[in-house]
């Protein structure tokens, strides 16, 4: 019998620490978490400037410390932030906003959520999930979500239709209402969609013409039932990304995983999540494209299963895995053994590093 979180949500046993299970039920890696704050403000600011205005490489990914948080939350107030192919100049007022120490306030965060929503841009950054999700932990989720209902529900009419170009901003905050709704209690969950529901009759002018917005409504209101996900597709190539919120059907998903045309360069954990284990056993000749491979590893090595021992082995010798894929085999040595002492067995390439691999645990 699966288990059921605090809000609904089922707890599948698919990985080797129960905690990675808790962390998909609830939607990771799309959610954030806030830690204790750097000693020195200098280095929060540096943090958070390098985030926001990247010249350099941020390590920030799902962990932050709380003062490079806020001051990082402070940077969606700049042109630059919101400008999606980053063309606007980084100016000194921009730099500056890194440098204030306070803590953003609920007004200041809800007001600067609703300029990322409502500036209207054709693609969208990871910046501004990393601003929705900051913002939950630091305010709770149901701020969040009621900010981004109100925030589209003020876009203009137009923005609804088939804008030129294309709003995906305002479509990407629609489809993180998918992974809020599920950190939400039940009835407050089933509010925020019936207020979702509420847009469906302005948008459908734009969903008959394949309009960003109201597809990702869609989606999230309907999962695989939504049009985009049922039609059939003009083009030979299907995103596995599209359907990220598709849990509905596992059986479907998994179909889709497997089909040579689908394209994703890695394994989303949610889709894991969502498919189940079954889904190692379709993957057929999909594997990450070259610079995928690192996040490829440490994601999807948190799931117990024998085709994830052999995909490490697969991996082994990959200029890009380095040391990763022994490092993993040697750090589950009591699960692997058995499957790497098969896969050695047979002939090869993949038994021949299956051998190696035996040699080097």
């Amino acid at each position: 019998m699966t288990m059921l979180n605090e809000f609904g949500m089922p707890v599948k046993s698919l990985c080797f620490d129960p905690e990675h299970d808790r962390l998909l039920a609830l939607g990771y890696p799309y959610l954030r978490f806030i830690e204790d704050p750097l000693p020195k403000a200098a280095d929060a600011a540096k943090a958070a400037r390098t985030h926001a205005y990247p010249k350099g490489k941020s390590k920030l990914r799902l962990h932050w410390p709380r003062n490079v948080a806020h001051r990082f939350l402070r940077t969606a107030a700049s042109d630059y932030f919101q400008d999606w192919q980053g063309q606007a100049p980084v100016t000194p007022e921009d730099q500056a906003l890194c440098d204030r120490d306070e803590d953003v306030s609920a007004d200041e965060a809800r007001a600067l959520i609703q300029r990322t929503v409502t500036i209207p841009g054709c693609t969208w950054s990871g910046r501004y999930e990393d601003q929705y999700f900051l913002t939950e932990e630091l305010f709770g989720t149901e701020f969040v979500v009621n900010t981004i209902l109100d925030a589209l529900d003020a876009l203009p009419e137009e923005l609804w239709k088939q804008p030129r170009p294309p709003n995906r901003k305002a479509a990407h905050a629609a489809r993180v209402l998918g992974f809020l709704f599920r950190r939400l209690p039940e009835a407050k969950r089933e509010a925020a969609r019936e207020r979702l529901r509420s847009f469906v009759p302005r948008m459908q002018e734009g969903l008959a013409v394949d309009e960003d917005l109201p597809i990702a409504v869609d989606v999230v209101l309907n999962g695989s039932k939504a049009r985009q996900l049922t039609r059939t597709h003009e083009s030979h190539y299907i995103y596995l990304s599209s359907y990220i919120h598709a849990g509905d059907d596992p059986e479907r998903l998994r179909a889709i995983a497997a089909h040579k045309d689908t394209i994703y360069t890695d394994l989303d954990p949610q889709i894991v999540y969502l498919a189940g284990h079954e889904i190692f056993d379709v993957l057929g000749k999909h594997r990450p494209a070259a610079r995928e491979i690192p996040g490829f590893i440490e994601e999807i090595g948190k799931f117990k299963h024998p085709t994830v021992v052999t995909l490490m082995v697969e991996l082994i010798g990959r200029p890009t895995s380095k040391a990763l894929p022994m490092d993993w085999l040697r750090a589950h040595e009591d699960f692997a053994r058995p499957h790497l002492d098969q896969l050695a067995k047979g002939r090869g390439k993949l038994a021949e590093k299956a051998q190696m691999a035996q040699s080097m645990l």
